[in-house]
């Protein structure tokens, strides 16, 4: 089998770049971060050092996660942040239902056109949107009493191909909703691992959510438009 014909998968980290090693060229380890040792390689399954350092691909994912999300750049962090990059759309925001994705010029100034999956398209599109409440799900990691994600509603930032090819939601329909682009977040559920309500280590305490794992859109533009990642441009609905 060529190198062309072997199987790939997603870079484990940025998740973005199909590769047929265990990371992408961009996210395979330069160094250790024990000892910081610059020879680095991969073999069965962990990362081991010139030192004799040795930690499993798992825990060094995690790692690097954590300290980028700590440390880097919001563009950079986004990079991460894998295909399930997601707009949250808080409870109380103005939104405008389309049935249809409509022509860019119909869409109102500082707005942006997201892609909603659901099974109920004709009632969201003749009774409008409402924010379902939450009160009896608070436990679930994709509604943290008190962030951003507490009642709210959640589009993606892509195309209809790209939802229905990438993302599995070939049972439902789609729906557009037009928000405007100052009163929404980005993050993705890749971040939501990275929540922890005790606050161990490498995780992020649920009060820091908005702070440390929710962008702008405009962060996002800039992300895919410099790096290709998480997606690349023309897969960007926004």
């Amino acid at each position: 089998m060529t190198t062309t014909e072997q199987e790939t998968s997603p870079c484990w980290l940025c998740r973005s770049v199909q590769t047929t090693n265990v990371f992408c060229g961009e996210c395979t380890p330069q160094t250790c971060y024990n000892c910081s040792s610059s020879h680095v390689y991969i073999e069965e399954r962990a990362v081991r050092c010139s030192h004799g350092c040795e930690y499993s691909i798992g825990e060094y994912t995690s790692h690097h996660l954590y300290t980028a999300i700590l440390n880097a750049s919001p563009v950079e962090t986004l990079t991460y942040a894998g295909e399930r990059v997601e707009i949250i759309i808080p409870n109380g925001t103005p939104i405008t239902v389309h049935r249809d994705l409509p022509d860019e010029p119909t869409v109102s100034d500082d707005h942006i056109l997201t892609t909603h999956c659901t099974q109920n398209a004709d009632e969201i599109f003749r009774d409008g949107i409402k924010y379902p409440p939450h009160d009896v799900a608070t436990n679930r990691a994709d509604r943290y009493t008190g962030t951003v994600r507490d009642n709210a509603l959640w589009a993606w930032p892509y195309t209809p191909d790209y939802v229905t090819d990438n993302l599995s939601w070939d049972t439902s329909e789609e729906v557009f909703l037009e928000v405007p682009e100052n009163k929404v977040r980005v993050s993705s559920y890749r971040f939501i691992d990275m929540v922890s309500k005790d606050g161990q280590d490498l995780t992020i305490p649920v009060e820091k959510y908005d702070e440390a794992l929710t962008f702008t859109v405009d962060q996002l533009r800039t992300a895919v438009r410099k790096h290709n990642q998480p997606c690349t441009p023309s897969d960007l609905l926004i």
